[in-house]
């Protein structure tokens, strides 16, 4: 459960909380594609529409680390021990209810064109990027699942430090479209000062993370980039 301080702070950031531990938030880059203004990279590498995409996440604040380049109110870290679990569908289903709400203001808007808002309002792209880490959630097999069941891409972000998900995604053939793994340090030394993680066998886990995905992506279950 997020704390009311922490989810007021949050609320103030535009975030819309959902369930005990997830949430949603409109992408700049979202906002800017219906207006007309551009679009990110995602759309121009992937051809992925840029404002059907959902930034959300399925534990805001819970994250081993607290990196020095974090933009997010990493001084609110939860830790890493995610409670009173929800279940992905109900995650899901909320996610695209409150992504509506934050949305709905764009509808009066002259700029943005009616059919991207209208499209918009359907997501088809998942991405678990807003903020804490996703890999964290212990159903995130199952919410890949939920996203592909619905004809939807799902994208994950993660620090690394939880290589045991992988082996979860294969065994239970739940394989996220893409992987992005964050690497922001180039040796063990920079790694830890960095990171400035929870854990500490942290520098190894990422590691094991990065040996694991190059076992993968040589069979091409995971698309890195």
């Amino acid at each position: 459960m997020i704390p009311k301080k922490v989810k007021e702070i949050l609320e103030k950031q535009h975030y819309e909380i959902v369930g005990n531990h997830s949430a949603v938030q409109i992408c700049r880059w979202t906002k800017q594609s219906l207006r007309g203004k551009g679009v990110c990279w995602k759309e121009k590498f992937y051809g992925i529409d840029c404002h059907r995409c959902c930034q959300f996440s399925p534990a805001v604040m819970w994250c081993e680390n607290q990196c020095l380049h974090c933009w997010r109110a990493i001084e609110y870290n939860l830790g890493t021990n995610l409670k009173d679990v929800d279940e992905p569908k109900k995650i899901l289903d909320g996610i695209i209810k409150a992504r509506k709400k934050l949305l709905i203001g764009f509808k009066g808007n002259e700029n943005v064109s009616m059919k991207k808002f209208k499209e918009a309002l359907e997501p088809n792209f998942f991405t678990c990027s807003l903020s804490g880490e996703p890999t964290l959630y212990p159903k995130l097999p199952e919410m890949i699942k939920e996203i592909k069941k619905r004809k939807a891409i799902a994208y994950v972000v993660t620090n690394g430090q939880n290589p045991e998900m992988i082996k979860k995604f294969e065994k239970e053939k739940a394989l996220p479209t893409q992987i992005v793994v964050s690497t922001n340090a180039p040796n063990e030394k920079l790694f830890k000062i960095w990171h400035n993680s929870m854990r500490k066998d942290a520098w190894k886990r990422f590691k094991n993370y990065w040996r694991m995905e190059r076992e993968n992506s040589k069979s091409n279950s995971i698309n890195s980039c």
